[in-house]
């Protein structure tokens, strides 16, 4: 059996332990198997990998015997899948309730156990602060070894998190968020032009996009501007929705440089926006206007007479995070895995209620 040694990551001994660590808290080393003799480890010496037993055998996982070898006693919990989210302060594609309902449902159907932490809703840039948010609880199921991958909700406000999460060398699984772990991301340059396409199929001439800030697939296609009669608008960061509200037909037209359009495309991040300007702000003007929607509920489909659903299963979205984590558990080192979910269109006449 190979053990993975690499060079600069600490004493020798404490590697070969933590192999088997891992191999043993995973089940690939179950109650009552036996670890290899000590002199049949290749690339290690027999007084390393003698030593590296007599660690496990301090901390009760294996008994070494002359007579027998060195056998595993530990009896193993099966690791858990863990998520992590906020509590959100906006109105959310997926709501808390829905992403961790389906989270549950999706792990125990694959007869895991499961965990739920919901941190604070604020910004966790770095690792000095991840630290101090982590709960303790948490912690300790790290230390003990019974988790088998974390799946990051809301990733882009705890990059902290996501960073100290990392050091655990277990699969990280971000959520839409960062591409230097591993992530299941929404493939937002298909919903854009799909639901282009759709609003010029109901007839459209005039249509604005409006892209969040911070949205990379949406920024390119703001420069690319594909599409006749198509306006792509980034918003500033600094773009407040109540101002949205008190004066929603000036904005609009302001942002479609001119009149205002016939179709409207707002992306899930501005799903709050879009609220409110079809209740509110827009008047009898969203009776006129058609509306294309990315979310992943349906939570829009009675503020503007005409809506045209873009949508994306959240059932997809945990399923692809947890067969990452079910891919990665145990490999000591592997590229990240990214994998897309693609939307599907729900014209207005199935999406209304």
């Amino acid at each position: 059996m190979d053990v993975p040694i690499k060079a600069g990551a600490g004493p020798l001994a404490e590697q070969v332990a933590e192999h088997f660590r891992r191999r043993i808290a995973s089940g690939q080393c179950p109650h009552g198997s036996k670890l290899p003799p000590s002199d049949r480890v290749p690339g290690v010496s027999h007084v390393t990998v003698l030593k590296a037993y007599r660690s496990l055998a301090r901390e009760g996982l294996v008994a070494i015997s002359r007579a027998t070898g060195t056998e595993v006693i530990a009896r193993q919990e099966a690791p858990c899948y863990v998520l992590i989210t906020q509590h959100a302060s906006r109105i959310p594609t997926i709501t808390d309730a829905h992403l961790s309902g389906e989270f549950l449902e999706q792990a125990h159907g694959r007869n895991g156990r499961a965990e739920i932490f919901h941190l604070p809703t604020g910004r966790i840039d770095t690792v000095a602060e991840a630290e101090r948010m982590v709960p303790d609880n948490l912690r300790q199921m790290l230390l003990d070894r019974r988790v088998k991958g974390l799946l990051v909700n809301h990733p882009s406000c705890m990059i902290g998190l996501v960073e100290w999460l990392q050091r655990w060398s277990l699969p990280v699984v971000s959520i839409n968020g960062p591409s230097e772990v591993n992530r299941v991301k929404l493939d937002r340059r298909q919903m854009y032009l799909l639901g282009v396409q759709q609003l010029q199929a109901a007839g459209c001439g005039r249509i604005l996009v409006l892209v969040p800030p911070h949205d990379e697939d949406g920024a390119a296609l703001v420069e690319e501007s594909p599409g006749d009669g198509v306006t792509w608008r980034l918003m500033g960061a600094s773009f407040a929705p109540q101002r949205a509200v008190s004066s929603g037909r000036r904005i609009i037209r302001e942002l479609a440089g001119g009149e205002l359009p016939e179709g409207l495309l707002i992306p899930d991040d501005l799903v709050g926006l879009g609220v409110l300007l079809g209740r509110q702000g827009m008047g009898k003007d969203a009776a006129e206007m058609k509306l294309a929607i990315a979310t992943g509920t349906g939570q829009l489909a009675d503020a503007f007479a005409s809506v045209i659903q873009l949508r994306y299963e959240t059932a997809d979205l945990l399923s692809s995070a947890l067969d990452i984590v079910d891919r990665c558990f145990g490999m000591a080192n592997h590229e990240p895995v990214v994998t897309q979910i693609a939307f599907t269109c729900i014209p207005p006449e199935e999406g209304t209620p």
